[in-house]
């Protein structure tokens, strides 16, 4: 009898076991049903939140466009701004404008063409124009020695080239 009594011990203890278990399920499941409008009304809340949220993002991206077109604008205002205030300081009755600006122009035109014919003077170049101004320079010093020597043959006697000149 010790076993069986043990046995019914074991299955008495487990039937409180289940029925605490099963108390607790039922305890459960009506706070689940107490709570279901609570769930619902939070479902709905989360979804509009959602929604907002979407809202506020497409509102965002129209303005940061907006934003862009108003850069754009700003930009666009700036450059005819800028034209603007060229054309006029561009006078076209005052012919002085248009000539002193082609002047300027010439006037760098001419200097490129300068630097371009220093750049093109070779160092050959420099020495054979020595060379010439020396055989000038001294044919120029045998002339006129010829020239001295043929005076001084013509000066009359006890007179000086210095009294001549």
């Amino acid at each position: 009898m010790g076993a069986r009594s043990r046995d019914t011990a074991e299955a008495s203890t487990f039937e409180n076991f289940a029925r605490v278990a099963l108390k607790k399920q039922i305890d459960f499941e009506d706070d689940a049903k107490d709570l279901q409008p609570t769930i619902t009304q939070q479902n709905e809340v989360v979804n509009k939140l959602k929604a907002g949220l979407e809202g506020m993002r497409a509102k965002l991206d129209e303005l940061e466009s907006k934003r862009d077109e108003l850069i754009a604008r700003a930009k666009m205002a700036e450059a005819q701004a800028g034209v603007m205030d060229a054309v006029k300081e561009i006078d076209p009755t005052d012919p002085r404008s248009e000539l002193s600006r082609f002047e300027k122009k010439i006037r760098r035109e001419e200097a490129k063409v300068a630097g371009k014919a220093e750049l093109a003077a070779s160092p050959l170049d420099v020495q054979f124009e020595a060379l010439e101004d020396e055989e000038t320079n001294a044919e120029v010093e045998a002339r006129l020695s010829e020239l001295t020597a043929g005076k001084t043959a013509a000066l009359p006697a006890g007179a000086s080239r210095s009294s001549m000149t």
